[in-house]
This record gives C-alpha cells, structure tokens and sequence, in this order.
C-alpha cells in the first residue's frame, strides 16, 4: 500500500454527489484525497494503512453520520480506536442539536451541518492538519 505524501484526507459519504463535490473541492485545494462511499471500504483501508505503518499519513477524516450498514457513529468508534490523534470532521443533514454531544463524546473535532460551507470546512481542515 502506498499512501500519497501531500497532505492526505480520507472522505466517507454514501451520497455520491457530495463525496464528488468534496474530493474534487479537496483535490483542487491540493490535497491527496481518498475517498470512499462504504464504511466497510473506508475502514479496510484504514486497518491496512495502520497495519503497514502508514496510518500517519491520514491527517484527517472527514465522514457522514447517516450511511447504511455501518453509521458514523460507529465508523467514527472504529476510527479512534485505531488512532486517537486523527482528528475526525463529522457531517451531517441531522439536526446539529442531536447530534453534536454524541458525535463530541465518540471524538469527533468538528460537526458541520448540511449544507455547509466549502470554504469554511476547507478552513477549519486546514487549521486542524496543522495543530495536529
């Protein structure tokens, strides 16, 4: 497995439109994006990339909380348990007052309602990539 070197972002959003929208934001901004629309997919990748070593060149995730078979929720559990110092942007159309202690008390550093800004996301990615 080979991981890219630029800064490294793994998106997971089972809307296809939105995975798009956000790869291609990402890409054009200048990061090595990887991205996935099952949860499944998402975290073989991640349990291979910290099997060899290479987990550390993810340096954040961004991921829906609303996807079939395996939630955010979960996803996100899954995440930490691997590596807590990735930080994890959760995203979602739920209602943020819900959501938010939940997703906060599972590790997540940011929640961003649906729909967001592009600028605003990139912004706090950026600021998160760098404090971390």
């Amino acid at each position: 497995m080979r991981l890219n070197k630029k800064k490294s972002i793994l998106i997971l959003d089972d809307d296809l439109e939105m995975l798009t929208v956000l790869k291609e934001y990402f890409e054009l901004k200048g990061y090595g994006v990887y991205d996935f629309s099952d949860a499944a997919e998402a975290i073989e990748f991640i349990e291979n990339a910290a099997s060899e070593g290479l987990l550390r060149d993810i340096q954040l995730i961004i991921t829906d909380l609303s996807m079939p078979e395996i939630d955010g929720y979960e996803f996100l559990a899954l995440v930490k348990s691997m590596s807590a110092r990735i930080p994890v942007f959760v995203i979602s159309a739920l209602p943020p007052q819900s959501q938010l202690p939940l997703v906060e008390a599972k590790g997540a550093q940011a929640f961003f309602n649906k729909p967001f800004s592009l600028d605003l996301i990139e912004k706090k990615v950026s600021e998160a990539i760098c404090a971390s």
